[in-house]
């Protein structure tokens, strides 16, 4: 089965049959391999650790398409697989238009007697009537993130940008945010302490800290677990808008909406979930189908001497 060695191992000595090639010719397999440790040029620069210069189809290097399938084995991180789904992307549509509605509310209280800073002890406005910045802070963050949020659902639904991409621009603008409401939450204790006679109940910068911290531990899970991020960030929204709803006395047309948008961004991580678990174990059938193919096939490689 042999024929003479190639220019590239420049090997001498006897060049042995390889019982594992019975039909290199029909399949055009190359298995003009030197004997181990016969070999005056060796490069193992080009190898992997455990392999030497392979034995397979002439023209294709073994090595080369070894570790090309490895990459491709890679798992993909869970929240970019999460933004190319289906599911992912109603998420951000639905998340986006529950942000546009409380946007909504917050422009609605600039037109009342909301927007001024209250009393520290009773939630009516101070005698002073001072704007609380807090309020435009508030209007300005919902709007500029609901319409981001839908820009990304485009971007990504036309495929214009990879799911990658949208990680990353979802994460940045969360710290942007995160980073707005601290510095909203200090200007709140400022006024309330200026303006208001004092930090009392009805007049602290405690709710602009907590979406600060809570869009903080949202921004670590999307680094570092990015295979609950849905569940934190999109089913958590929606538990405690809906728990809003329920608890706060608003329009039958916004408790309706809020209530079903907290709904779907409820249920659209557990659909994300069973894709999720259907892909792995499909996965698994493929793998076990390619293990039994790859036990009926024949291929040579040397492995490089101790």
């Amino acid at each position: 089965h042999g024929s003479a060695p190639s220019s590239e191992h420049q090997c001498s000595g006897p060049i042995p049959s390889s019982p594992a090639c019975s039909h290199a010719g029909a399949e055009g397999w190359d298995c003009s391999l030197p004997p181990k440790g016969q070999c005056s040029q060796q490069r193992p620069e080009q190898l992997p650790a455990a392999v030497d210069e392979p034995c397979g189809r002439t023209g294709a290097p073994i090595t080369a398409r070894l570790r090309g399938y490895a990459n491709s084995l890679k798992p993909r991180d869970a929240l970019e697989t999460a933004l190319s789904s289906d599911a992912g992307q109603a998420c951000l549509m639905v998340f986006a238009l529950q942000t546009f509605v409380f946007a909504c509310i917050h422009m609605h209280q600039l037109l009342g007697s909301e927007r001024f800073v209250n009393a520290p002890g009773r939630p009516l406005p101070h005698e002073s009537m001072t704007l609380r910045w807090v309020r435009v802070i508030d209007c300005l963050c919902s709007v500029c993130w609901s319409f981001f949020l839908l820009w990304l659902f485009r971007q990504l639904r036309q495929k214009r940008i990879l799911g990658a991409h949208g990680k990353y621009l979802l994460l940045f603008a969360m710290n942007n945010l995160a980073i707005t409401y601290m510095v909203a939450a200090l200007v709140d204790f400022g006024q309330c302490h200026l303006q208001a006679g004092g930090i009392g109940r009805h007049c602290n910068g405690y709710n602009c800290m907590q979406i600060m911290l809570v869009t903080a531990l949202t921004i670590l899970v999307g680094e570092y677990q990015p295979q609950v991020f849905c569940a934190v960030c999109f089913g958590g929204q929606g538990a405690y808008r809906l728990l809003w709803a329920l608890r706060e006395n608003r329009p039958l047309v916004v408790q309706s909406i809020v209530c079903t948008s907290s709904i779907l961004l409820i249920l659209f991580p557990l659909v994300l979930y069973v894709e999720e678990i259907m892909h792995w174990q499909i996965g698994l059938s493929k793998c076990d189908t390619t293990a039994d193919e790859d036990n009926e096939s024949k291929t040579c490689v040397v492995l490089r001497k101790a």
